[in-house]
């Protein structure tokens, strides 16, 4: 299989792929992509910094960035 290659949209030069990381306690996790806008969890009573994930599909979050220039890219696939 022919791996493609991509230019940059900003500079021209060359994109690379990757992906964004997300950490946990512990570990560190591909970041998830949710459609839709963030509701705070609240337990007891008391709204912390923390989320609530909605029953829908979640998607991989990945990425290219221009080796010059630093420009990057997401998709969520």
């Amino acid at each position: 299989m022919e791996e493609r290659t991509f230019q940059c949209v900003k500079c021209g030069g060359s994109m690379i792929r990757g992906f964004a990381a997300d950490r946990g306690d512990a570990n560190y996790f591909v970041l998830k992509w949710v459609d839709g806008e963030p509701v705070q969890a609240q337990f007891l009573g008391i709204t912390g910094d923390n989320i609530k994930y909605p029953e829908t599909p979640m998607r991989s979050v990945r990425g290219l960035r221009c080796e010059r220039c630093g420009y990057i890219e997401l998709y969520a696939v």
